[in-house]
């Protein structure tokens, strides 16, 4: 069934967009991220930031802000990126939730653009998101531009297939669907992630594929605090999510196998990557088991071989 969006009518409603924009540390960022929002084509929004815990200048930064459209909520104590995205979620009264980083960019036209894909959607899809660009001490490293719509959740199994969280525009009734729940705030990283596993399990996915964020690596704060962002915890913390999910899904035997390979394989590179050789074993066997003839694990293989031989080397 098609939603029935009032965008742009003629009597001049448009829905309220809530954006949440969660900030740990960020006084050097925060006004280009907060002024991103704030200067959207789009207007008719909310913009809800949740310090979390921040001890530099951040407050001081955005009192020089006078909008009305803005709110400011700060925890007594570092929560994390989780809790803290929940706690805006609670706050916003908008009938699409946004996120923004604190370190990210918007285009002007991002809500625009989106809005535009959302209204046209069915109300069986439940995110839309976009392209974006990476930056790194002032030079472009990359472009994203997604190509996946519909039921993705196989492929978001094994490859983020919903960019990162300033990318996002969200219906409200997926983000308060209780079969669903809020971002899991006992992880550490990848709590991003592993929501929009659960989100995909029930509704579809659209985009927008010009970049319409631009996303800056120079911080080492991020928003749940030192560490947050490393790689190598990804696998081995996101992979029972991912078999669990995995598991209450009626995919077919091949699809099974292959993403079942391909989650073992991540928490075996991870293992591997914390110096967990033993871990890392048990994980490659698993992966070879759901797929043995995938080069991927045979690399892997040789690489533990390898690792083995040169530890022997050592201790002899």
């Amino acid at each position: 069934m098609r939603f029935a969006c009032r965008f742009e009518t003629s009597d001049g409603y448009n829905p309220v967009v809530s954006v949440i924009l969660p900030t740990y540390n960020r006084e050097d960022t925060i006004l280009r991220a907060v002024k991103s929002v704030l200067n959207q084509t789009y207007s008719n929004i909310e913009l809800i930031i949740v310090d979390d815990g921040s001890t530099d200048r951040t407050r001081e930064k955005l009192a020089f802000i006078a909008e009305d459209r803005m709110k400011y909520i700060r925890l007594r104590e570092q929560k994390g990126v989780a809790e803290a995205r929940n706690v805006g979620i609670m706050y916003s009264v908008g009938e699409f939730i946004a996120f923004q980083d604190s370190d990210d960019e918007w285009y002007p036209n991002k809500l625009e653009r989106q809005m535009e894909v959302m209204c046209e959607s069915n109300d069986d899809v439940g995110l839309v998101h976009s392209g974006f660009h990476i930056y790194k001490d002032g030079k472009h490293i990359f472009t994203y531009k997604p190509k996946e719509r519909g039921h993705i959740l196989s492929k978001h199994l094994m490859y983020n297939k919903t960019s990162g969280c300033s990318t996002w525009l969200l219906r409200r009734a997926a983000v308060f669907d209780k079969e669903i729940g809020l971002f899991n705030n006992e992880l550490r990283a990848g709590s991003d992630y592993e929501y929009t596993m659960r989100l995909l399990r029930k509704y579809k996915v659209d985009y927008v594929k010009e970049p319409l964020v631009v996303g800056y690596r120079d911080c080492e704060n991020r928003v749940s605090g030192p560490g947050s962002r490393n790689k190598n915890l990804h696998g081995t913390m996101l992979g029972p999510y991912q078999l669990r999910i995995l598991e209450g899904e009626d995919f077919n035997f091949i699809t099974t196998r292959r993403v079942k390979s391909f989650i073992y394989y991540s928490m075996a590179q991870s293992s591997r990557d914390l110096t967990d050789n033993d871990k890392a074993w048990v994980y490659m066997k698993m992966s070879l088991c759901s797929n043995p003839f995938n080069l991927r694990n045979i690399l892997l293989l040789l690489f533990l071989l390898r690792d083995r031989f040169q530890k022997s080397g050592i201790n002899g």
